[in-house]
């Protein structure tokens, strides 16, 4: 109906409003010079995947998940957590990458389960002496830390995943990402991993970059360590989630570079900037970054 020119500008649109999602989620926590660096790399992985394909609505959905994540943790607005059973009905629907959105939540409530400060017990009134059963129960589940998780975290996770069902095949389409692989007649290179297409001399370019991406993300990670930024157990458990994504199918390059630029952004931005001294570190960095890249 749009022709070509017309698909070509409408896949432009939907990569670049994912994208401008993933500054809008973290620009207030990050500095430009953080956000270019990581944007580079991410970029010169994600360049692989820029054809019109289906996946590209799972960029944008993918791109709002981490926008409302990361709203809600760095910056407590939670208001944007409540659009993501409905994305995730439109995802179900769209793309077979949906699975990430449960996933992804999941990971958000074990960080909030670790990160969030401890509950403190409320002192029994002394008129009640002697707790009854429940009291005692409750007793035991604070102990426990179990009330760190807020009860909307957990209400839009468990929307998020019975939407899952929403789809003509429910639970069988809800299950189709752990089966799908099954139904492929032959095998085709965007589903094999980095390690084979290595040694047939496949794609070596696309994977070379790859491998500096993944240097630069855990090089993030020790920064982001020294310089004391600790509650980062959401951001470490995506990293190897989409990082073993992206080593066993190089069709994951894309939504692995999604995830790489906001996670490699925050890291960096843990770097010290007071001193002259750091000042210079960091010009040696980028000048070898982008010497490579």
């Amino acid at each position: 109906l749009i022709g070509l020119k017309g698909l070509i500008i409408f896949k432009a649109s939907i990569i670049t409003a994912a994208f401008w999602l993933i500054y809008q989620a973290i620009r207030k926590q990050a500095s430009i010079w953080a956000f270019l660096i990581a944007g580079l790399f991410g970029l010169f992985v994600f360049s692989s995947r820029t054809d019109v394909r289906p996946e590209i609505f799972s960029y944008l959905f993918l791109a709002y998940f981490l926008f409302a994540i990361f709203r809600a943790k760095y910056a407590n607005e939670t208001k944007w957590l409540y659009a993501l059973p409905i994305v995730q009905i439109f995802w179900t629907n769209m793309h077979v990458y949906f699975i990430l959105g449960p996933t992804l939540l999941f990971f958000f409530l074990v960080d909030q389960f670790i990160h969030k400060p401890k509950k403190v017990s409320v002192a029994l009134n002394s008129k009640s002496q002697a707790p009854n059963h429940k009291q005692n129960l409750n007793s035991k589940f604070r102990n426990w830390d179990l009330f760190r998780i807020s009860n909307l975290e957990f209400r839009i996770f468990i929307l998020t995943s019975l939407a899952t069902l929403l789809n003509p095949n429910f639970i069988r389409g809800a299950l189709a990402p752990l089966t799908i692989l099954r139904d492929y007649p032959y095998s085709i290179v965007e589903n094999q991993t980095i390690f084979l297409l290595q040694n047939f001399g496949i794609q070596l370019k696309d994977i070379f970059l790859f491998e500096i991406s993944l240097i630069i993300l855990i090089f993030s990670f020790f920064i982001a360590i020294k310089n004391g930024r600790k509650k980062i157990i959401f951001e470490f458990l995506a990293a190897v989630l989409f990082t073993v994504m992206a080593g066993g199918m190089i069709r994951n390059f894309g939504i692995y570079a999604i995830v790489f630029l906001p996670i490699v952004t925050l890291n960096l931005n843990s770097f010290s900037m007071t001193t002259a001294k750091a000042r210079f570190k960091l010009k040696i960095i980028i000048y070898f970054l982008f010497i490579i890249g």
